[in-house]
């Protein structure tokens, strides 16, 4: 009774602090999308997705991957625990996809087909990256209702089995209780029990649940013989001793399949946060100008579009018609800075119209647009990646310990002293039960969950599975992004010269004024920052602001602006100036002069954005704006560089940028990737991948290829992108006064040591198990035990 009473109170503790970490870190709500996958068809195959439920541990994934295997004209199998998807490769000409499906009925689970991946709308996409949440959370449900019912069972059991000497003349109704327990024990493993004998059934490797079911079946068959053997002498009275294991087996296997459904599960996938970029309806224009709202699965080519401010972009198209518009396609290239586009310009879907409206003309709808592609490249990239293959040493071990068992009921009735075959049923269920591989299976969960709880202390959020913790642990190489990653992701004043005119403090004072009342409210990070760096120069002094008039600001977006400042001097008359200021192209544009002089050579290279600030048709000040790098990143990469790894970067920002910002933080040049949209990134990933683990480090939406790709991924969250879901990478630096970039060695220190405790773990558990097997046989000095 204390081993079962330690057991769920173990089972029970944990469960308690996955739930605070859920409580401290909750889950944000996400649309239900999420992905499955669809790679480029092989000359000759197709290439379908199935929807597999039925799936509780890494044995089972083996054995639907090896029962698709082996059916004719299959080429390729892979199944994800995680998504609960299987991807087949099959000759059509060979096999049918109904036939594989009937293949894995056949071994009892239950597959479905996924929508066509041939189809090419926006619903067959979405519908296949659908997260799997329903299926693994109603598992879980089973498997905790299945943990208590078997937990009760144990206490009404043991309780009954104390208190019979209390009441002498009610032993018989005591009993009976005792039996309904032992009843509610085997109805709470009914599942244990199913899958045991669906697993000899279909001749599928022995596994946890079949030792323990076969260990359950033998003491509840010893118990009946033994009653069927008092019956002769007129006396039927079961054997107590016997019925016990099964309430405390059941509660312990019980408890621990709870703990790794928990902790094996992801409940998010890495297209989830993409998928949110997809648009609903679309706001369609036809030849009269009447316009219509149609859902996006009705788009077709040469459609005009419009996209009014706020809204995403639903399609792959040309600009037909715009003012001037500001678009985010952070998605594409990492920035947070907008791209102004103009008549003619490409835009593509998932870009956010940040300011203004615009008109385009389709020219790729769903599946074909580059956001569709690349959904369907995050899902190819994360069904690749396999869980380890712990189960196939636990059947290796298990089949060994059943031909024991087999072997200790035939030849102990035999070679024994006592002739009762009975207590060979007994040896035989004490021989399961101690071999029972429990610490071996429960070792990764348990270990998954400490080191869940101890990253949470230095500011992580783990959301992942031991095998992906474990590749962190054995990474040679790690890459990270640059905006926003390596540096903050805001642009700062990092120089500002005034021309003689304007180079007193007062005249300085007047410009700084200027530039907050112009720039105030404006969400481009280029007004940001000369927003912020007027606000810092002046500080708070309402009273002066009051001499200042800033009138007729006219914007021109992605360009500059203009304005009339009038400004009046304590005790001298009002004086006004016509402001012009933008990049160095808009003001020279009307015929201003801009000299750069004062400028220092290397402020003037592609790292760095400078704005030109005109007062009256001349120049009156030059202001360079740089991403700055991270006070500790320099201190990250060496400490990194100590732990034996490589450093990489791979931006989508210029290679000068790039060059700049690594030779700061002394990444090697020969390792440095420049320029790269998100599906190149993966690609210069995968190069290294070949070599062994690898570590990717991002931060937003042109990560989250990388982010599935990758051996781990780390995202880095920041209070400017709260609306960027950092629960798709396996790792999160949480928002705090602490820097962010200093716990990544944290974190791959913590899955060595990890790795180092879960070798110790099997280690301790197979002598442990062998130990158990030669105590129940008696081998050497161990005395076996008595019957």
């Amino acid at each position: 009774m204390a081993c079962c009473a330690v057991g769920a109170y173990i089972v029970f503790h944990f469960l308690n602090i996955h739930e605070k970490l859920c409580a401290l870190y909750p889950r944000q709500s996400y649309a239900d999308h999420a992905p499955p996958q669809r790679p480029k068809p092989v000359k000759g195959a197709q290439v379908r997705i199935l929807s597999l439920d039925g799936l509780t541990c890494a044995s089972c994934v083996s054995d639907v991957q090896d029962i698709i295997k082996t059916i004719p004209g299959v080429l390729k199998a892979t199944v994800s625990l995680g998504l609960l998807r299987a991807q087949v490769e099959f000759n059509n000409h060979l096999v049918t996809e109904g036939e594989i499906i009937d293949a894995i009925r056949s071994a009892g689970y239950d597959a479905h087909s996924l929508p066509s991946s041939d189809s090419q709308s926006w619903a067959s996409l979405l519908s296949m990256i659908q997260e799997p949440t329903n299926s693994q959370q109603h598992h879980v449900n089973s498997c905790q209702r299945d943990f208590l019912v078997a937990t009760a069972a144990s206490v009404l059991f043991f309780a009954s089995r104390s208190i019979i000497g209390l009441w002498t003349t009610q032993n018989s109704y005591i009993n009976l209780i005792a039996y309904i327990a032992v009843a509610m024990s085997l109805l709470a493993g009914s599942q244990l029990h199913f899958e045991a004998l669906r697993s000899a059934w279909h001749g599928q490797r022995p596994n946890m649940a079949t030792l323990a079911s076969l260990g359950i079946m033998l003491a509840l068959i010893q118990a009946v013989a033994d009653s069927l053997q008092t019956g002769i002498n007129r006396s039927y009275r079961m054997d107590f001793k016997s019925l016990e294991v099964i309430p405390i087996l059941s509660t312990s296997v019980l408890g621990g399949r709870l703990l790794k459904t928990i902790l094996s599960r992801r409940d998010r996938v890495f297209a989830s946060p993409l998928s949110s970029l997809v648009p609903a309806m679309a706001m369609v224009c036809n030849k009269t100008d009447e316009h219509a709202s149609i859902p996006i699965d009705l788009l077709s080519p040469c459609d005009s579009v419009i996209v009014r401010q706020g809204e995403h972009i639903p399609c792959d198209g040309v600009v037909e018609s715009t003012a001037s518009a500001l678009i985010l396609e952070t998605w594409i290239n990492g920035s947070l800075e907008p791209r102004t586009v103009k008549r003619n310009d490409a835009v593509y879907a998932g870009g956010q119209v940040q300011q203004g409206s615009l008109v385009c003309r389709t020219t790729a709808c769903g599946r074909s647009t580059r956001l569709g592609e690349l959904l369907t490249s995050v899902v190819t990239a994360e069904l690749a990646n396999s869980e380890p293959q712990l189960h196939r040493a636990t059947s290796w071990f298990s089949s060994a310990v059943i031909i024991i068992a087999i072997t200790l009921l035939t030849v102990y009735p035999v070679f024994a002293n006592e002739t009762c075959w009975i207590d060979g049923l007994g040896r035989a269920s004490a021989l399961l039960l101690a071999a029972c591989p429990c610490s071996l299976s429960l070792s990764i969960p348990t270990c998954k969950l400490l080191a869940t709880v101890e990253a949470s202390k230095f500011g992580v959020r783990l959301l992942t599975t031991y095998a992906r913790l474990r590749s962190a642990a054995s990474a040679q190489t790690i890459f990270f992004d640059k905006t926003g990653t390596l540096t903050h992701g805001d642009l700062k004043v990092i120089h500002a010269s005034f021309s003689k005119e304007w180079e007193t403090l007062e005249k300085q004072e007047i410009l700084w004024r200027a530039v907050h009342e112009v720039e105030a409210g404006i969400t481009h990070p280029v007004a940001r920052a000369l927003f912020q760096e007027s606000y810092s120069k002046l500080g708070e002094k309402p009273g002066y602001l009051s001499t200042i008039l800033v009138s007729e600001i006219k914007y021109e977006l992605g360009r500059g602006a203009q304005a009339v400042v009038t400004a009046t001097q304590p005790g001298s008359e009002s004086t006004t100036w016509k402001l012009a200021i933008g990049s160095r192209t808009y003001i020279e544009s009307p015929g201003v002069s801009v000299d750069l002089s004062q400028t220092p050579v290397k402020m003037r290279t592609g790292v760095t954005t400078t704005v030109v600030l005109a007062m009256d048709g001349k120049q009156a000040a030059v202001f360079a704006l740089e991403d700055t790098v991270r006070s500790d990143a320099q201190k990250v990469i060496s400490q990194l560089k100590d732990l034996g790894l490589t450093i990489g970067m791979i931006t989508g920002d210029n290679a000068a940028s790039a060059t700049s910002v690594a030779r700061e933080l002394g990444i090697d040049s020969d390792m440095i990737f420049a320029n790269a949209l998100p599906e190149e990134k993966s690609c210069i990933l995968a190069r290294f991948l070949q070599r062994g683990p690898a570590i990717y480090v991002g931060d937003n939406y042109n990560d989250l290829l990388c982010f599935a790709s990758a051996s781990f991924s780390i995202c880095v969250a920041s209070s400017e992108m709260q609306s960027i879901d950092s629960d798709c990478a396996d790792g999160t630096l949480m928002i705090s006064e602490a820097s962010p970039l200093s716990r990544i060695p944290l974190m791959i220190l913590l899955a060595r040591r990890m790795r180092r405790i879960v070798t110790q773990n099997h280690c301790w558990a197979v002598v442990y198990n062998i130990l158990s097997v030669a105590c129940v046989l008696g081998v050497g000095w161990i005395p076996p035990p008595s019957p």
